[in-house]
């Protein structure tokens, strides 16, 4: 196709270095015409400069240095900045390569994020998900920030060797997951157990729950957990459908409402194309008349039952009323006063200490004026509530969200020991 500009350029550069060496070939033959006859048969000169010597000497003769800030404003050689910033380099360099040349690329690339600051994580993940390098490139990451800028449906999971792909979903759906897996829920990807609760306030309880648990959890299944707020009660189809999109299935999964969701709950199984048993049926239909009747005794009863969950069950609980009522119920007059001076909320019985945080699950099914719904309260009662003083069903869902991350006899021991303080 001929020489591009550039190449021509250099052999005129090689040419002129040539003709520079014009006087030396004159004065060689002269001066080999000085000599006796018959002692040199001839002589010559042969340019030992071409285009690819040229551009090693230019190259060598070149100082990159890059500034990252007014620290090093002077500049510093590649090789001295960090080593994220070094993949970059490196990365950009093949890209603009393979650019530049038209020859074929695939990257295949192991956690690209390592070292990076979390901004570059961004542009890293945006750079991968872009249509024009997503199908030349395969990428491996431990990164939350990296996912949550891919779409859904260009994100595999990789466990224990074993490879889940998204089933196939419409446009729509797959929209809607590339939307939930964004903040927050980019974490669910890399957990083993999802724990799905109504709102921030729930998360804030069952994390801080999750922390403390941590320290007797000897297996480090634990690490595996991960609550997620939904947002509502209404809001648990997506969550679902998400949690429910890979084939083989990638996690396992534990949702958590308030009673009085009776009719969201089946909502959302219908939605997901789950069902209940009939025996989860025939309890929920319980808790919906309790609640008509405000027999407060029968609905707790009824969310124990439906608690106790069989093999092959669908794992959707319904709190024995509200969560706000579920986390205060057994504690003791001293502790709902000193945790309730800590949050600077005025009451000395678990009941009292219920209503300031806003149960309905009281006489009459109303809230009392003003509740104090602040996450941050939750969490410090998480952190703070006695282990022997929790509800029984929150031990049963701290319980059954670890296991799912590990095997049920290592979630009894860590249990057993959170309880028992050692």
């Amino acid at each position: 196709k001929g020489a591009t500009r550039a190449e021509r350029e250099a052999m005129k550069v090689v040419d002129s270095l040539e003709k520079l060496a014009g006087p030396l070939q004159d004065f060689w033959k002269q001066f080999l015409d000085r000599l006796p006859s018959g002692w040199v048969a001839d002589g010559q000169t042969d340019s030992q400069v071409d285009r690819e010597v040229l551009a090693r000497f230019v190259v060598d003769q070149l100082a990159l240095r890059l500034a990252t800030g007014t620290h090093d404003i002077s500049g510093v050689p590649p090789r001295e900045v960090g080593s994220g910033l070094q993949s970059l380099l490196d990365l950009e360099l093949r890209r603009y390569a393979a650019e530049t040349t038209g020859s074929p690329l695939f990257l295949a690339i192991e956690e690209p994020e390592v070292f990076l600051h979390p901004s570059a994580q961004r542009y890293l993940g945006r750079m991968f998900a872009d249509e024009r390098l997503a199908a030349r490139s395969l990428v491996s990451s431990h990164s939350p920030l990296v996912l949550e800028e891919a779409r859904f449906e260009q994100v595999a999971l990789v466990r224990d060797h074993v490879v889940h792909q998204p089933r196939g979903i419409d446009g729509d759906r797959a929209a809607i997951n590339s939307w939930l897996m964004s903040g927050r829920g980019a974490e669910v990807f890399f957990a083993r157990s999802v724990l799905l609760v109504e709102g921030p306030g729930d998360r804030a309880l069952f994390e801080a729950l999750r922390r403390r648990l941590a320290r007797y959890d000897k297996t480090g299944s634990i690490d595996h957990c991960y609550v997620v707020d939904v947002g509502a009660n209404s809001q648990f189809a997506p969550w679902l459908k998400l949690v429910r999109a890979y084939s083989p299935p990638a996690f396992s999964w534990l949702g958590v409402l308030d009673s009085d969701s009776v009719n969201e709950v089946r909502d959302a199984v219908s939605h997901a194309g789950l069902h209940f048993s009939a025996r989860q049926t025939g309890e929920l239909d319980a808790v919906k008349a309790a609640i008509e009747a405000n027999d407060l005794g029968a609905c707790e009863a009824a969310a124990r039952r439906l608690a106790k969950l069989a093999v092959g069950e669908t794992p959707l609980l319904l709190a024995p009323g509200d969560l706000e009522y579920v986390m205060t119920s057994r504690l003791s007059n001293a502790t709902a006063t000193s945790l309730g001076t800590a949050v600077s909320l005025s009451a000395s019985t678990a009941m009292e200490m219920a209503e300031r945080l806003g149960t309905k699950h009281r006489v009459g099914g109303k809230a009392v004026e003003g509740p104090n719904k602040k996450p941050w309260i939750r969490r410090h009662i998480g952190q703070e509530v006695p282990a022997t003083e929790l509800d029984e069903f929150v031990i049963g869902v701290l319980e059954r969200w670890l296991t799912g991350a590990g095997d049920s006899k290592a979630a009894r021991l860590a249990i057993a020991a959170f309880k028992s303080g050692r």
